[in-house]
Order: C-alpha cells, then sequence, then structure tokens
C-alpha cells in the first residue's frame, strides 16, 4: 500500500525517470571483484584511521593530564586561597541587606525614569 505522496510522485513523472529508473533495474556490469575491492580498501583505511585517532587521543591525554592537574590546582589557589587568592575578603567587606535593598530600590527608580524619558 503506497501513500498518497508516492502516487503523486510516481504520477508526476517524466521520460528521463522512467529512463533513469530503467538503467538502475539494469542487471549490475560485472567487474571481477573490483567493486567489492574498492570498498574493502575504504574499509580498511577507515579503520586504520579511526585507530589511529584512538590512539593519539589517549597518549596525548596520557601526556597532557599531569601538567592539567598542575595548572588546575594553580588556578584554585589563585581564585580561591583565603589568603592571597583573588577572592580573599574579609566578612566585613560584603555590604549589608539593607545596602542592596536601597541600591535595588534606587536602580528601578532610575530605569523606569530613563523608560519614561524615552518614551
Amino acid at each position: 500500500m503506497k501513500s498518497k505522496i508516492i502516487n503523486m510522485a510516481d504520477r508526476n513523472r517524466d521520460e528521463q525517470d522512467r529512463v533513469l529508473d530503467a538503467l538502475f533495474d539494469s542487471a549490475p556490469i560485472a567487474d571481477d571483484g573490483f567493486s567489492a575491492a574498492v570498498v574493502a580498501s575504504i574499509q580498511r583505511k577507515q579503520r586504520f584511521r579511526r585507530w589511529c585517532v584512538s590512539i593519539a587521543l589517549v597518549v596525548g591525554s596520557a601526556i597532557a593530564i599531569k601538567p592539567t592537574i598542575a595548572m588546575l590546582h594553580l588556578l584554585y589557589k589563585l581564585l580561591f586561597d583565603t589568603s592571597t587568592g583573588l577572592f580573599a575578603f574579609s566578612v566585613d567587606s560584603i555590604p549589608s541587606v539593607n545596602m542592596l535593598i536601597t541600591g535595588g530600590i534606587l536602580f528601578a527608580v532610575l530605569m523606569v525614569g530613563l523608560r519614561v524619558i524615552d518614551d
């Protein structure tokens, strides 16, 4: 059972489509195993490439793991060390809740004011 779309496509076929279908329906040309040899060669090359890429990935990861761990340790120490790190601060430097609320209200008033001026 064919769908309506396939039936419509069959009705709209021209002479070139029918000739092309006849060519594809014909028996394959004997090539004494040439096509099979080409396909086997391509598959062999693909397997070789997959193995090469996989081995290169493993070797590269093994070489890069030690410097990567050292770099991450240094980055962690630089950013999060409480005595010398980038984010080393005391609790007194954190703004109070009242200051945050006041700043939020002032920001909202500023945005509404700019919106009114823009209109």
